[in-house]
């Protein structure tokens, strides 16, 4: 809850987001709970819609959105499966694949150089030198702070520190995690998400 209250007060909502894109001409495939800007089109997607936002160098953004549960869309779902399932199986017979290559592979692009704008969410202990730690260790790994938020509901309790930071690489993020969670003080229960890239 307190996760999602600080997004709310910094713009964001939380969504599942997949995303594919290619960079350098590698596909780089993703999935994860992701903060989306308030005014974003995919931030209106609630209940059981889901929707899909297509980049076309000539068209720009185009969203697609339709209901992702229920009867009828599972029914709809389950049937494309088996289409494509059908087709897959009908190619291979006829030895006609130029259609349909499932041998064609690509090789991803690195996860650890994708970057992002990020939210991380440190659990503190209430003792001197926690920004320090957290701050200097960000810091050491090239992560630059864009805004800091600390709440306090009980002193004698763990204390919530939310930072938001300016993009960074997967691994630097990763990285300095770990090294965060390994400090005095701060618990591993500390995280971070992503910010949907623009």
């Amino acid at each position: 809850p307190g996760e999602i209250e600080f997004a709310d007060s910094a713009g964001f909502v939380f969504k599942l987001v997949a995303m594919a894109r290619l960079i350098d001409g590698r596909p780089a495939v993703t999935v994860f709970p992701t903060l989306v800007p308030r005014e974003h089109p995919l931030a209106a997607v609630r209940n059981e819609a889901n929707a899909v936002m297509i980049e076309s160098d000539f068209m720009g953004p185009a969203m697609l959105l339709g209901r992702g549960a229920g009867g009828n869309p599972t029914a709809s779902s389950v049937a494309s499966d088996l289409g494509d399932l059908v087709q897959t199986v009908v190619l291979k017979a006829r030895k006609d694949t130029a259609q349909f290559d499932t041998t064609r592979t690509f090789a991803l692009y690195p996860s650890g150089e994708l970057s992002y704008r990020l939210f991380f969410h440190f659990v503190t202990e209430n003792r001197p030198g926690i920004w320090a730690a957290v701050t200097g260790l960000l810091a050491e790994n090239g992560i630059n702070i864009e805004s800091v938020h600390q709440k306090w509901e009980d002193r004698s309790l763990p204390s919530d520190l939310y930072v938001l930071v300016d993009e960074a690489q997967e691994a630097q993020a990763g990285k300095a995690l770990a090294q965060i969670r390994a400090a005095p003080g701060i618990s591993d229960q500390s995280r971070y998400y992503r910010i949907l890239p623009e």
